[in-house]
């Protein structure tokens, strides 16, 4: 699957199989969609069309109208189609009130005496005998109406124009017309669309009443519109149909009586539509595609749709994985924002499914038309759409939809900016008001004096100006302040931080430059120091693990020597000064590693939860008797509350065991060491304090390095180590210790945070 992915051929394989399909898709939409915008879903013939029935009721007005005209002496001459092309007869503009009788009646005479009509009609006044008749029915080549199956082998040829008096008919021609309407009389129940009708009882007969457009309203207004008789003042066209000049020509006016004659009405159409000479045969051949296209078109459709969508999945699946990098990537294209990709995505959607519904509700003459213009469309619209919809599918594969939202841009923008705003509000806020008083000055200013040009356009301009400055004076504001909060971590001790130079002004990126040099520099002297340190200390470590061997030996061998039974004073002397110097060479060696490992944190801590106050009598306890020996008297603090501390029990004991040493060691004999407790809610401070025997000439700081002693000759037995192991004991558990020196005032004071 992972190298069907990284296929190109596959994915140009999915991208056509895309393309071709949608298309059908669309295709049948078209035809689902086309047929009953003209016809009824349910209509499976043409005969039973909304189109049909209004069409076979418009001929039956036209007889009508025909046989008015014919009634008032009107004829003319029948022109060929080239003459006078039926398919560009626009009858609205017949109806006209000025268009003339004349032009009506050869308007209506050429529709119904079109050669090979589908369209039959036989027309007899009652009362003067007078007959008006399709030119099928004179001809020895008649079709029967209710049989189409010879229509083919007898298709009807006109003998002659229908159009003349009817009052010089042939022996001959007489005898066929009376022949075919007597078949037509007899059979035209059996047509598809029939009419009888009598004006004078108005009954009538029709198996066209589906959409009901032939009513008794409609047969009505036939009945009264065959027997209208135009003025008698008007003048009718001779056989030639050339219309007399000036006084000869037909009047538009028209004064409408009422005649006593009565008509007969027969009027039906020829099954299947063989003839293309009418309305009913164009009609007939459209509803016969559209309607098996529409059926095709349903049958199909959930095929296509299934294909369609398997095609659409595997795209899906394939979009954006790249065959060189083997892993998901965008184009250039999808770092657009995203709010331009969907609107061409919805633009283009939205004009297929408009030019798709709008081709809909189009008629074409030719077949093929519409599928040329369908397919104009897709290939101009979906390359667009399909690229888009991708584009789409490979941001939300790599995560990048929201990110590329130009409104996330904006929002996240105005968020970055108010948040500037508010962090530096002790600047940015003065510098909003001088703004803002400057904006207003100015605008009176140019309202009190009038200033010239000033209208609405330039308060416009005003604006964006001063728009642009307020952002350039909040930016600098921003940057001023920014640069002010970064230096401050500098100073407190961050060497690592850096001042990001995009954040400020690019006048003020010269100024962050130094500051970052700065930075570094002090950075890599402390590197250099902490190096140092370290070094110092693994030489510490080792030296003291390498002396420490021989020195065992040497305690060692001097308690052999003691047990020995010697009489020499002099060599007893010796092996005392041996033995006092390799203890105190043991005890300088142990604080070593012990100051080494508490400066490098190399220490296990077990924090708990200690009771500093138990603590400190624990440690009196031990010290006791030893203060007591260099007659110094301990004044403690009462204190029964519990001050509890979160701390190691050996580590802090040994910082409390170290002070209490350095007093036992140092203290003038005779006075007091007063221990006090001191607690808020944060913290709890024990301070003991106490009269140096010897003068302090030395800096506290001083006094907390290492090997350094209050004692400057060095008489005492101190390693010099105490209070900075004391003081590497007490950071490492999240506490201070510090001492304070007041002339020969001692003060140490420990510190640690409290729980409860």
């Amino acid at each position: 699957m992972k190298r069907i992915k990284y296929s190109l051929t596959v994915k140009w394989f999915v991208q056509v199989g895309l393309a071709v399909f949608g298309f059908l898709l669309l295709l049948c939409i078209y035809h689902i969609f086309h047929y009953p915008d003209y016809y009824g879903s349910n209509d499976e013939k043409f005969t039973e069309t909304y189109y049909f029935e209004k069409t076979f009721a418009k001929y039956n007005e036209r007889v009508a109208a025909y046989v008015m005209y014919r009634e008032n002496g009107y004829t003319t001459t029948l022109l060929s189609e080239d003459e006078f092309p039926t398919s560009h007869i626009n009858e609205t503009f017949f109806m006209n009130e000025l268009v003339s009788d004349q032009d009506k009646f050869e308007f209506y005479n050429q529709i119904l005496n079109v050669k090979d009509s589908n369209f039959i009609y036989y027309v007899k006044n009652l009362t003067t005998g007078a007959e008006y008749y399709s030119p099928n029915l004179v001809s020895d080549k008649y079709i029967s109406p209710y049989d189409s199956s010879e229509s083919n082998e007898n298709k009807v040829q006109t003998e002659k124009n229908a159009n003349t008096t009817n009052t010089s008919i042939a022996t001959d021609d007489s005898s066929v017309l009376e022949a075919n309407v007597s078949d037509f009389m007899k059979n035209i129940s059996k047509c598809d669309a029939y009419l009888v009708l009598n004006t004078n009882s108005t009954i009538y007969n029709t198996n066209v009443t589906k959409w009901g457009l032939l009513d008794s309203r409609t047969l009505e207004w036939m009945s009264s519109y065959v027997k209208t008789q135009l003025s008698s003042s008007s003048t009718q066209a001779d056989d030639t149909g050339d219309t007399a000049e000036s006084d000869d020509t037909i009047s538009d006016t028209t004064v409408h009586t009422e005649k006593t004659d009565d008509y007969v009405f027969y009027t039906a159409t020829i099954n299947d539509f063989p003839y293309n000479g009418d309305d009913f045969s164009s009609a007939y051949n459209s509803f016969q595609t559209m309607h098996q296209s529409y059926k095709t078109a349903i049958l199909y459709l959930p095929i296509i749709f299934i294909i369609f969508l398997a095609f659409l999945i595997l795209g899906v699946q394939f979009a954006g994985y790249n065959s060189k990098s083997r892993s998901l990537c965008l184009t250039t294209y999808d770092k657009l924002n995203t709010e331009t990709m969907a609107l061409m995505i919805l633009v283009t959607f939205f004009l297929l499914l408009n030019c798709l519904f709008q081709l809909i509700n189009s008629k074409f003459s030719n077949e093929n038309e519409y599928f040329l213009r369908l397919f104009g469309i897709y290939i101009s619209m979906y390359p667009i759409f399909i690229y888009n919809f991708f584009s789409l599918v490979r941001r939300v594969k790599c995560n990048t939809l929201s990110s590329n939202m130009l409104v996330v841009r904006i929002g996240n923008r105005l968020n970055t900016w108010s948040q500037k705003y508010f962090a530096h509000k002790e600047l940015t806020y003065h510098a909003t008001a001088i703004w803002a008083s400057f904006f207003v000055l100015t605008l009176i200013t140019a309202l009190l004096f009038k200033i010239p040009g000033f209208t609405f356009l330039g308060f416009i301009v005003l604006c964006i100006l001063f728009l642009l400055f307020g952002r350039y004076l909040l930016f600098a504001v921003t940057s001023i302040s920014y640069l002010i909060k970064e230096t401050k971590k500098i100073s407190d001790g961050d060497l690592t931080h850096k001042i990001n130079e995009t954040e400020v002004t690019p006048s003020m990126r010269v100024l962050s430059k130094y500051i970052n040099n700065i930075s570094d520099g002090l950075s890599n002297a402390v590197d250099e120091k902490l190096k140092s340190e370290r070094f110092k200390t693994e030489l510490i470590t080792n030296v003291s693990h390498d002396i420490k061997t021989p020195l065992t030996s040497i305690i060692n061998y001097v308690d052999l020597l003691k047990k020995e039974d010697l009489d020499n004073e002099t060599a007893l002397q010796y092996i005392e000064v041996l033995d006092s110097k390799s203890q105190r060479l043991k005890t300088l060696i142990e604080d070593l590693v012990e100051a080494s490992k508490a400066s490098s944190g190399a220490i296990t801590l077990q924090m708990q939860k200690l009771n500093l106050v138990e603590l400190i009598k624990q440690t009196i306890g031990e010290f006791e008797d030893r203060l007591a020996g260099n007659d110094l008297e301990i004044d403690l603090a009462d204190i029964e509350e519990p001050l509890y501390i979160y701390a190691d029990g050996r580590s802090t004991f040994r910082i409390l065991e170290n002070v209490f040493s350095n007093v036992n060691k140092y203290a003038m004999k005779g006075t007091r060491v007063y221990i006090d407790l001191e607690a808020n809610e944060e913290q709890v401070s024990v301070s003991v304090k106490n009269i140096s025997a010897t003068r302090l000439n030395i800096s506290a700081d001083e006094l907390m390095e290492r090997f350094v002693r209050g004692d400057i000759s060095r008489n005492t037995e101190g390693t010099g180590l105490g209070l900075s192991i004391a003081q590497s004991l007490a950071s490492l558990q999240s506490g201070t210790f510090s001492i304070v020196l007041d002339g020969d005032l001692f003060k140490a004071i420990v510190t640690f945070p409290r729980i409860y």
